[in-house]
Order: C-alpha cells, then structure tokens, then sequence
C-alpha cells in the first residue's frame, strides 16, 4: 500500500513537473515575441502596439487552464479586428482581475481599433469562463510597451524556472523514497517467501507424523486385540485342562482305593495261609494307576506351561495397553496444540 500511494506521489509530481515545463516554454515563447516586438519597434516600425486589456475574471481559474484560456482569448481578439487567429501574440497575463498585454501582427493602433474595449468581443473567454459573460474593465497601450512586457516576462520566467527546479529536486526525493520502498517490499516478498516453504515444511512433517502415529496406533490395537484372543484361548485351554486333571485325578485316587483294598485283601488271606493269586481286576486297577500317574503327571506340565503362557499374554496384554493410551495421548496432545 505505501509503495502504491508512493507510485501515485510520484505520477502526480510528473504531471505537475510536465506541466511547469509546458509553462515555462510558454513564458520563453512569450518572452521571445516580446524580445521580437521590442526589437521592432527599436527599429522604428510603430505599425505594432502592446495593448493591455483588463479582464473581469477569476485569474486562478485562467492559471489554471491557460492554455485553453490562450486559444479563446486568441480567438476573440482575431474576431472582433477580423485577422487570423495567428496574428494574435498573447505577450502575458497577470492578477487583478486578468490583466493580458497582446499584440497584432500587422495591425496598428490595435487598442483604438477595439474601441478602449467596447470592440472587443469575450464570445468566446465566456464559453471558457462556463458561460458567465465577461466583462472588459479597461483596453489601452500598454504602460512601456514592449520593453515592460519583456521585463515582465522574463521575471516570471525566472519564476516558473526556480518552481521547475524545485519540482525536480521533490520529484528526485520522492523518487528516490519509492525506490527505497520498492527495495523493502521485495525484502519482505523474499521473507514471506522463505516463511511460507518453512511452514510449508513444518506442516508436511506434522502430517507424516500424524500419519505414523495413527499407524503405530492402528497396530497398536490389533495387536491388543491379538493378545486378548490368545488370553482368552489360554484361559479356555487351562480350563479344560483343569477339568481333564480333575478327571484323572479321580481315576487314579479309584485306583488307589482299590489297590489298598486288594493289598488289604491279600495281606489277610497271606496270614490265614491261603495262597494269593492276583486277579485281572487288580492288574488292570494296578495298570490304571500308573496310566493316570503318568497321565497326572503329564497334565500337571500342560497346565504349569499353559499358566505360564497365560501370565506372558497378560503381561503383553498390560504392555500393548500402556502402550495403546500413551500413543493415544500424543495424538490427543498433537491434535490439541
């Protein structure tokens, strides 16, 4: 925005500076012709008077306009002696009212011709003037004629040349600031830009890690559930295990019972002097017993692994659950900042 507001500064001060030259070369061309009149009239021509006409106007309206002012000007004096627009030379203009001093190419005691004013016709100064009708106040020769002119002249053009330099040396100052604040604006445009790809780059690194953490934590939960089924397996397993152990366990306390029963059988029959013949059923029961301490045996070491397999699934379980809730924090974590 400032270098915008500066860029317009700076086009005004242009325009302004262009239209202090056009004005100077206005006043040099003025300046010539009254150099051109006086040098005339040194040579003693006298068919060419300066006249002076006092105009019932706005002088800062006609400054400001003066070109266009020149050409209706121009165009009324022509009109009223009947000459071409050509032979008009507005010489100056100055305040109190407007004061133009002018001349005519080959015409002669142009003040009298005009009739001390009632001959000059302002048709065309009222269509610059927005249609006021203006006024002449006075018309005559000019007080020193060309010499005064020349005088005059050359002092505004003095004038309008000290403004040129002034104007040249605030269009080089604001020059100059636009083009420090061109510099700062493309500092700043690289810093943004650097900004920017840093934070282009930070936000492509929050979103892989986003990415893996959501990832880990997917894992993370498969794998508790994983856990939890195999718990649940072993738990089942043991209990069924549990359940076989019980079984055996009554067969081989049976068995005991009834290998007691035949011992205590065979021990008596042996004091009474009998002779002792086993029988099948002792056998079988003595076979049994031996099948089930084995069977005991073998259960007990199923039972011990699977305890202990159960007490490594909950171990792990606990273990993918401290994991799962501290994965599950540092997203929470993430997510709120």
């Amino acid at each position: 925005a400032e270098a915008a507001a500066a860029a317009e500064r700076q086009a005004a001060s242009d325009s302004d500076a262009t239209e202090a030259r056009r004005q100077a070369e206005a006043a040099a061309a003025e300046l010539q012709a009254a150099r051109d009149a006086t040098g005339a009239s040194s040579a003693g021509s006298g068919e060419e008077e300066v006249a002076e006409v006092v105009l019932d106007m706005d002088f800062e309206a006609v400054a400001a306009a003066r070109s266009d002012f020149d050409a209706a000007f121009c165009r009324d004096v022509a009109a009223s002696l009947g000459v071409d627009v050509g032979a008009v030379s507005l010489l100056s203009l100055a305040g109190g009212s407007v004061v133009a001093r002018f001349r005519v190419g080959g015409v002669q005691g142009v003040a009298a011709q005009l009739g001390g004013g009632s001959g000059l016709s302002t048709g065309a100064m009222t269509e610059f003037n927005g249609g006021s009708l203006v006024g002449v106040k006075s018309l005559g020769p000019a007080e020193g004629g060309a010499v005064a002119v020349a005088e005059a002249l050359s002092a505004e053009l003095e004038e309008a040349r000290a403004a040129l330099a002034a104007r040249d040396a605030g269009l080089r100052k604001q020059q100059a600031q636009v083009a420090a604040i061109k510099d700062k604006s493309k500092q700043f445009i690289v810093r943004l830009g650097d900004e920017k790809r840093s934070l282009e780059a930070a936000l492509a690194s929050s979103k892989a890690s986003y990415e893996e953490l959501s990832e880990r934590l997917g894992r993370s939960l498969d794998e508790k559930r994983s856990v939890a089924a195999a718990a649940s397996a072993a738990e089942a397993a043991s209990a069924e295990t549990r359940g076989e152990l019980d079984a055996l366990r009554s067969e081989a306390e049976a068995a005991r019972r009834a290998e007691v029963e035949e011992k205590g059988e065979a021990a008596s029959r042996e004091r009474a002097g009998a002779r002792i013949v086993r029988g099948p059923c002792v056998a079988r029961a003595s076979e049994a017993l031996r099948k089930g301490e084995a069977a005991l045996r073998e259960s007990l070491g199923k039972v011990e692994g699977l305890e202990l397999d159960l007490a490594s699934a909950r171990a792990e379980l606990t273990r993918q659950k401290s994991l799962a809730e501290m994965a599950l924090r540092a997203k929470e974590a993430e997510l709120g900042a």
